[in-house]
Parts: C-alpha cells; sequence; structure tokens
C-alpha cells in the first residue's frame, strides 16, 4: 500500500519537445493579439484621414476662390476615393482655356469668384455678356456655368449661336428693350456683364436700364474695361473718348455717386444722398466695389430692400450741422 501511494505521486516531468511547442503556441498568441490590435488602430487612423481628406475638399470647395482641390482621398475601405475637382475660372479661361484676355491681360479672376461663385450651379440661371468678339469668353462662361442659359448681345453678328445671340446696340435703349422681351429675360437675368463698346457713354446706357429692367433683385450687374474713363483723347469703336480723372460725365465718376447712395442710412436732412441713376436705381444698389479696370455693384432683393430702406440711424442727431 505504501509502494502503491509514493508510485502515485510520482509526477513524470514533461520532455523538452513538449515544453518548446507550448511556448511556441503562447508567443503565436501574443503575435495575433499584436497584430489585431496594430490593424485596429490601422483602420481608426485611415478612417480619420480619409475624414479629414473629405473635410478639406468639401470646405475648399465652398471657398468663394476655389484654388487647386485634393484630387484623391484614401477611403476606410483602402480603395481609392476619386474626387474630380471643378475647374477655377483662371483655369477655364486661361492659356490652358479659351484663352480670353479676362484672365490672360486683366486677370479678373482674382476677384469676380467672390462674386459669382455661388451661382455656379444654379439650375437655371440666366447670364448676359454685352459682347462676343471671337467668343472666348462666352466659351468660359458656358462652362463656368453649366446647368445655366448664357446670352449675348453683340453689334456685329459674327457668331455660330443663335440660340443665344442677339444682334444689336447696347448704346440704344430700344434695342436692349427689344432684347429682354425677344429672349424673355425681363427682370430675369442673375448676372450681367458689359465687355461691349466700352465706351462710357453705352456703359452708363445699358447700366441705367438693364439694372433696372433685366437684372433681377439679388443680381450681379459688371462692367468691364472702365480705363476708357481715364482717356482724354482717342475713341474706341470710331467713338470719341474726352474724358480723364475729373469729367463728371465718366462712367468711372458716375458710379462713385453710388458709394454714398449704398451709405444713405447716414444722409442729413438737407442733404439727401443721390446719384445721377435716378431714386429706382438708388433704392435698389446693395453695395458696390471697384477693381482694377471693372466696376462690380449688387442688386439687392426685394427682402433686403423692404428691411433696410426704412431703417432708422440711431446718432441722427450727429449729421446736423453745429451752431455757429
Amino acid at each position: 500500500q505504501s509502494s502503491r501511494r509514493m508510485k502515485g505521486n510520482n509526477k513524470v516531468p514533461m520532455s523538452t519537445d513538449r515544453i518548446a511547442a507550448v511556448l511556441t503556441i503562447v508567443s503565436l498568441l501574443i503575435a495575433v493579439c499584436v497584430l489585431w490590435q496594430r490593424v485596429a488602430l490601422l483602420n481608426g487612423t485611415i478612417a480619420s484621414l480619409d475624414e479629414k481628406l473629405n473635410y478639406h475638399t468639401l470646405s475648399t470647395m465652398s471657398a468663394p476662390v476655389i484654388e487647386k482641390k485634393v484630387e484623391t482621398a484614401i477611403s476606410s475601405d483602402n480603395h481609392a476615393a476619386v474626387v474630380v475637382p471643378k475647374k477655377t475660372m483662371g483655369e477655364l479661361g486661361g492659356p490652358g482655356g479659351t484663352g480670353t484676355d479676362k484672365i490672360r491681360e486683366h486677370g479678373y479672376d482674382r476677384f469676380y469668384p467672390y462674386f459669382l461663385e455661388h451661382l455656379r450651379d444654379q439650375e437655371g440661371l440666366n447670364m448676359l455678356e454685352i459682347g462676343y468678339n471671337l467668343g472666348y469668353s462666352y466659351q468660359m462662361w458656358l462652362q463656368y456655368f453649366p446647368k445655366g442659359n448664357v446670352y449675348f448681345m453683340e453689334k456685329d453678328d459674327g457668331s455660330k449661336f443663335p440660340k443665344a445671340r442677339f444682334t444689336g446696340d447696347q448704346g440704344s435703349v430700344a434695342d436692349l428693350d427689344r432684347l429682354l422681351v425677344t429672349k424673355n429675360l425681363k427682370g430675369k437675368l442673375d448676372f450681367i456683364i458689359d465687355d461691349g463698346s466700352h465706351h462710357p457713354e453705352h456703359q452708363m446706357i445699358s447700366f441705367t436700364y438693364m439694372f433696372r429692367h433685366g437684372l433681377k433683385p439679388g443680381g450681379v450687374y459688371i462692367i468691364e474695361d472702365t480705363e476708357t474713363s481715364y482717356w482724354r483723347s482717342g475713341n474706341t469703336y470710331g467713338l470719341s473718348t474726352e474724358y480723364g480723372k475729373d469729367a463728371p460725365n465718366s462712367a468711372i465718376n458716375r458710379l462713385k455717386g453710388l458709394i454714398d447712395v449704398v451709405n444713405r442710412k447716414y444722409q442729413p436732412d438737407d442733404e439727401p444722398f443721390t446719384s445721377t441713376f435716378g431714386k429706382e436705381i438708388d433704392s435698389y444698389v446693395q453695395s458696390i466695389f471697384f477693381g482694377p479696370n471693372s466696376v462690380v455693384i449688387i442688386k439687392m432683393t426685394d427682402e433686403e430692400r423692404d428691411r433696410f430702406s426704412s431703417s432708422k440711424y440711431l446718432w441722427k442727431d450727429k449729421l446736423k450741422k453745429p451752431f455757429k
């Protein structure tokens, strides 16, 4: 009995091979756990990177001036998600695009997007360009407003786009009215740009009529090539341009009157702020921007006009002349 008890308490030592096998299994389990943690961490990093890249792309797409975008982003499922960037105005109209002098010579793309970018994807947008020439800018606008309707007015008919074309003289109110009636655009234009004869008198005739009758509330009106307001001799398209910096009837000096008009809330009772364009235009001018060789005028929406036309100035007494 004693010998049997002693035999039962004896343990057979584990062989070296079995110990090595156990250690190998334990090592493999540890390695699998570490690898699993690293995979989880990597997936989280990729997902975070994907979210940041997508956010960057979307936020820059909504900026007023669109520059080069991120063209690819890494998605969390390890597939490349291709982001197709919008082309900038400079790319569309520059040397690699249509080649319009709006970009090549004047660099209007430096600031036009601040006023036009929000209109790019507007369904059914209506735009009118006064002046066509070789059609380089027209081709740019077609790409810039892919969902819009782009019309143009040209005195000398030489284009191949009959639906968009209107032959007429921008210095003629009758022709301007006929354009709006023929194309059914009265009060329906979101954007008008004058790149026509460049003559100050024509620019003011077109602005006075089209801002009132063609441009819808909230619309954008741009006048280009205002350099002619500074000419003191010569002509443009056969029309004399004897103006200069201090000429009261130049386009620039007439438009300068709108600077006071947009600040009409601060006009004294005895000296109201008015321009040479009349009350109907003055009351709708929301803001005006003077840029190199161009002027941008924004038309108020009806809601803005109702809200701000009757607002009172808190410091009205400060506008009175002091007693002497």
